[in-house]
């Protein structure tokens, strides 16, 4: 069984993308990253993000197949708590998140369903770390104006100087005004931009809690052993004595074959692992795959196991020994 994908393009693409808590599509995913420091003009508006109380409106772009979906997301902030809401006409109209500095929950009405997880807005600036190659660094630039607001455009480029992605920040107050993501054909492969922003908001009581009688309440765990029975594939991954939160699961469909993908943070590291079928063809995936990050994988009882990060291949084989069977 041949798989021929960038693993680190999917990977790329929607982590950036995403925003603190984000909108859907949650599918997130993150990777293992060394620690290091933040670019000066991004560590000082990452300090600068903590403190922000807003609302607006956004619109969120994704292309698939060459063809652009887009729907609207209402932001409510203040410091570290977040809701986020939908527009009536967006495939996720009645869906509501919200994030304190401890959790993220996401409600689906149609399921009466809550999604937890570990709280996103502490890493909004992590996908920063990542320039599209190991080691890249970004271009500052004027980025015109937006909603009023001078800002600041920070753009990383691939080692042939194409864009991988770029933001535009307000540097006074901190927010990211806009992001693009690019594919690895040149196009754009995502984007959200502000339409409306209120930097002095009335934010109403009780706007960052919420509860549901009768809900089901499923955890990253739940979902994980619940996927991984789908793709039959044992359910692998880090231990919570390890110290790794399991932010988000995603099965995705790639080239007719099925991936399972965790997405892991320990404070400011994070870890991305594959799940796939006992059979998959790991070394043909290796060869298909970008070098830019590292890469290790290998075979346990019941199934195929990816790591990448921008970790050398011993420090990933070493991550890896922690890997087991887990059950709720």
């Amino acid at each position: 069984m041949k798989i021929a994908f960038s693993l680190i393009t999917v990977v790329a693409s929607v982590a950036i993308l995403a925003q603190g808590p984000g909108g859907p599509p949650k599918e997130g995913f993150g990777v293992f990253r060394k620690k290091e420091e933040l670019p000066a003009i991004l560590k000082e508006a990452q300090e600068k993000s903590k403190k922000l109380r807003f609302s607006g409106t956004r619109v969120v772009t994704f292309y698939r197949a060459g063809k652009a979906e887009s729907h609207e997301e209402y932001l409510t902030k203040d410091g570290p708590n977040m809701r986020i809401e939908f527009d009536k006409g967006s495939p996720f109209a009645g869906q509501v998140i919200v994030e304190t500095p401890q959790t993220r929950k996401h409600f689906f009405p149609d399921r009466n369903e809550i999604r937890e997880s570990p709280a996103a807005g502490r890493r909004q600036f992590e996908s920063f770390r990542f320039g599209g190659m190991r080691g890249g660094k970004p271009t500052i630039s004027d980025g015109g104006s937006l909603l009023g607001l001078k800002v600041t455009k920070v753009q990383f480029l691939d080692p042939m100087k194409n864009p991988a992605f770029e933001v535009f920040i307000d540097l006074k107050s901190g927010l990211a005004l806009k992001r693009v993501v690019y594919g690895p054909g040149g196009s754009i492969a995502g984007s959200f931009e502000f339409k409306k922003l209120n930097m002095n908001p009335t934010i109403a009581k009780g706007a960052f809690s919420f509860s549901r009688k009768g809900v089901k309440i499923i955890r990253p765990i739940d979902d994980l052993i619940s996927k991984a029975k789908e793709l039959g594939v044992s359910p692998y991954g880090f231990s919570s004595k390890d110290g790794y939160k399991l932010d988000g699961v995603n099965l995705r469909e790639m080239r007719g074959n099925k991936v399972l993908i965790l997405n892991y943070s320990q404070n400011e590291s994070r870890v991305t692992m594959f799940l796939l079928k006992p059979d998959a063809d790991l070394a043909e995936i290796q060869k298909s795959s970008r070098r830019q990050q590292g890469f290790y994988y290998w075979k346990e009882a019941g199934a195929s196991i990816i790591l990448i990060g921008d970790a050398s291949q011993d420090e990933l084989q070493n991550l890896a020994k922690r890997v087991s069977v887990l059950g709720r």
